[in-house]
């Protein structure tokens, strides 16, 4: 199983505690009780078992409420155990006690996002982008809550604004990709897919996009090329591609 960007960083949390490297302003020893509590909770967030780690969080706090990391941990669990509104509380928690935790605005603009608060989230990635402006993911954020918004024209932009940091990341080639369809720039949608391809090339969603970016020029020739490619896939977004070709190829 590949493990979330959020277990990641728990783990690396954890290692970093471990060696003595961790922020001494927060939880360092397990010899107090909050220690010991956050300890617990982060083997549990490490192990993947959100909700046991969420209780030891949360008995945690009690003992002390104004640890920035043991609500951003907390949020983690309900993130990932999809209860969004439980894990804005906790980012919001984190950010009375510390405004500036760089993480905590990120993961609760995903969660605003995923709650549909896309208004609230994209005020939220704006300001993650004020305070790491050279890092890739909160422009990729920002596009993808714009795109969630059909405004393509600006995620279009914030994508890119995103590729200029980091090249390497498939999956905003991608929504570039049909940020540009959307927007019927059909030449450009296939650039972008075609560097997903390069970047991914079992990423099916990229030969589809691209298939459909050719039905769009009217070219069922290359868009039947993605459909071969396709079939050996994913064959429900094959089928779905070939229905589309047949259209031009009837209207032809």
């Amino acid at each position: 199983m590949i493990l979330s960007l959020l277990v990641i960083q728990a783990a690396a949390f954890a290692q970093a505690n471990s060696s003595g490297k961790a922020d001494k302003s927060e939880t360092l020893t397990q010899q107090d009780p909050f220690g010991r509590l956050f300890k617990q909770a982060m083997d549990h967030l490490v192990d993947e078992e959100y909700a046991k780690a969420a209780q030891f969080f949360q008995r945690a706090l009690k003992i002390n409420p104004k640890s920035a990391e043991a609500y951003y941990r907390l949020g983690s669990c309900y993130y990932e155990l999809a209860l969004y509104l439980e894990a804005i509380n906790s980012y919001q928690e984190a950010l009375k006690i510390k405004p500036d935790y760089y993480d905590a605005v990120v993961y609760l603009g995903n969660s605003l996002d995923y709650d549909g608060q896309y208004t609230s989230a994209v005020e939220m990635y704006k300001k993650a982008i004020q305070l790491k402006p050279g890092e890739w993911q909160p422009y990729y954020e920002l596009g993808i809550a714009q795109y969630n918004q059909k405004l393509y024209g600006e995620a279009i932009v914030s994508f890119q604004d995103s590729i200029k940091r980091d090249a390497t990341i498939a999956r905003t080639h991608y929504y570039l990709g049909d940020a540009f369809r959307m927007s019927r720039r059909f030449s450009e949608a296939i650039k972008s897919y075609q560097e997903t391809i390069r970047l991914d090339s079992d990423n099916d969603m990229a030969y589809y996009g691209l298939g459909m970016a050719y039905v769009g020029q009217g070219n069922a020739s290359a868009a039947r090329q993605q459909y071969d490619k396709l079939r050996a896939l994913n064959r429900e977004l094959a089928a779905e591609l070939l229905e589309e070709i047949n259209k031009i190829a009837l209207a032809a």
